[in-house]
């Protein structure tokens, strides 16, 4: 159930559109998903890939975790991890900080909101979901320090010390990406060819968007088949490689918001990203699925799943001898991915009844 959470939040009901238009293609490199959706997975990871737990959090009344954890950013050294809680650990495994301001008052956020670590004030962000695009700011201490309404935005995330975010498919048609420094106060905007994917349901509507992946300075969207980047609203729209997703690709036609069981016939990954590899991750047949590329050439590197009825807690790694299953967080730095073994998993690792999710580093060899 994890994992399908993270997912579905990282997916940001992200569908295809009609193409963007040019001048002309570009070579870029192709991402073959097609070829891997049903391949076995690589038997032999401790080869591949050097993998660490770096943070072991303490468990503590305020510092439990549930079952949607996600690392939002290290800062000077620290582990910013949400929860239905924001939490800041030091690598130690000490909790600095655990907050929760739930609820529909002055400076609570609802109970579904979003959050991310603001790297400017080494304080937090969270997008609330009671009240029209709020974004509720918090030291990192949990003390409220005001509330930005960014009417027709969406998809806020942090872009070095600045931010970056869409344009809400509700309120613009056409895709527009824009910049906001680290007040939230918008210095900058990229329009584009693209439009967001609105079906008819029963009640209303439901929008299809593309999600914004960022890694540092640099932001990319998976959109029509392609991984465009997003940095820098002065190159435009900057195709960064295709995506091949041949029989598995979901019809343009299809309303994904309805035809839930024609939808285990198609593959819609996410693409995560360092500087030298993509990482494509999506559910194929109640398995999750994790495969990395070469982001120079497009070459795979090495393609993972998780075991037929294992569900989809994370697919396994080889750390010091024992298998454990992890799952990538929204958060990756220089040639570095960092996952989250559930808890489950962590009891298995150490024997014991109860653990918190444990951060670990994943680098290709």
């Amino acid at each position: 159930l994890m994992l399908s959470l993270r997912l579905a939040a990282f997916t940001a009901l992200t569908a295809l559109l009609t193409s963007c238009g040019g001048t002309g293609p570009t070579p870029v490199p192709t991402i073959d998903i097609a070829s891997v959706v049903d391949t076995p997975s690589s038997s032999d990871t401790e080869s591949l890939f050097d993998v660490k737990m770096v943070l072991d959090p303490a468990m503590t009344d305020s510092t439990l975790l549930d079952g949607f954890t996600d690392l939002s950013a290290i800062i000077d050294g620290n582990y910013y991890l949400a929860s239905s809680r924001m939490m800041i650990f030091k690598p130690s495994g000490q909790c600095i900080s655990s907050f929760d301001r739930q609820g529909n008052g002055p400076g609570e956020y609802g109970r579904y909101a979003s959050f991310t670590a603001n790297p400017a004030t080494r304080g937090w962000i969270a997008l609330s979901s009671t009240n029209d695009y709020g974004a509720f700011r918090y030291s990192a201490s949990g003390q409220f320090e005001g509330c930005d309404t960014l009417a027709g935005l969406s998809f806020i995330h942090p872009l070095g010390s600045k931010w970056i975010a869409a344009s809400n498919a509700f309120t613009k048609p056409d895709i527009t990406f824009y910049y906001l420094d680290s007040n939230l106060e918008v210095t900058d905007s990229m329009p584009t060819q693209l439009r967001h994917l609105i079906f008819e349901v029963p009640g209303g509507r439901a929008a299809y968007s593309p999600g914004i992946y960022t890694s540092g300075s640099e932001a990319i969207i998976y959109w029509n088949d392609s991984i465009y980047s997003v940095t820098d609203p002065r190159e435009g729209l900057k195709p960064l490689a295709a995506v091949d997703l041949g029989r598995y690709r979901t019809p343009d036609e299809m309303n994904r918001a309805l035809e839930y069981e024609r939808l285990k016939e198609f593959v819609d990954p996410n693409f995560l990203f360092n500087s030298k590899y993509y990482l494509a991750w999506f559910i194929r047949e109640g398995r999750s699925c994790i495969s990395f590329f070469d982001r120079s050439t497009g070459a795979l590197v090495a393609s993972l799943s998780s075991p037929e009825g294992s569900g989809t807690r994370g697919v396994p790694f080889s750390v010091d001898g024992q298998t454990v299953y992890l799952e990538p967080t929204s958060y990756s730095s220089g040639d570095t991915f960092y996952f989250i073994a559930s808890e489950e998993s962590m009891c298995d690792l150490k024997g014991s009844d109860d653990s918190n999710p444990a951060i670990f580093t994943v680098k290709i060899r």
